[in-house]
């Protein structure tokens, strides 16, 4: 694994043995080590974002705000794509600090409900007609969009049933929807400033 900053360092000392005695005993093909080096960075990457916001969740008695994060956000902003840093380590660092700030929002901002549910409609319109994001692979790309759909399709349809129970968490899943929502927005925003720019 080429180390280049201190998240890829930490990363190559955990993980980069377990991957070469994988590759030795021939458990992995070694002419994908690259594809492999590449998943195992994503995986461990992502886990320690994902299981920092639950030690922060669990010590701030915010457990079932972790779940509906992991539950609605994570799977919508997979698919969806939206504003991200350029090295791992800073994307890393700007998840929790996102995390963070998201749940002092929610324990001491209010937002009525029914203003949050109508933006979460905006939002879910938007990004269900908005072309995808730009990506290398353009097959991936409008899979992703397919994807993309379905799962704003399901949120809204979930949310829909949840509301006419009165689901007691309905505040906290239209929360984090909206907030994966968002971060497609604001990159799209980012896109189109850029050839405004150019133009």
């Amino acid at each position: 694994m080429e180390k280049n900053g201190w998240g890829d360092k930490m990363l190559f000392h955990v993980f980069n043995r377990g991957l070469q005695i994988a590759l030795q005993r021939q458990w992995l093909p070694v002419e994908k080590e690259a594809i492999y080096e590449y998943a195992v960075k994503v995986i461990a990457l992502n886990g320690l974002v994902i299981g920092i916001c639950l030690v922060i969740s669990i010590l701030t008695g915010n457990f079932s705000f972790w779940c509906f994060f992991l539950l609605f956000f994570v799977p919508l902003r997979r698919k969806l794509g939206g504003f991200h840093m350029k090295k791992p380590e800073h994307c890393m660092l700007l998840s929790c600090i996102f995390y963070v700030l998201m749940l002092m929002v929610r324990s001491h901002v209010f937002v009525n409900l029914y203003v949050l549910i109508v933006c979460y409609i905006a939002m879910a319109f938007y990004c269900y007609v908005a072309d995808p994001l730009p990506h290398w692979n353009n097959i991936c790309r409008w899979n992703n969009h397919r994807m993309k759909r379905k799962i704003v399709l399901i949120n809204t349809v979930i949310l829909l049933i949840m509301c006419f129970c009165r689901y007691q968490h309905i505040y906290d899943i239209i929360f984090w929807t909206s907030c994966a929502m968002l971060l497609f927005v604001l990159e799209k925003i980012k896109i189109w400033s850029k050839r405004l720019k150019n133009d």
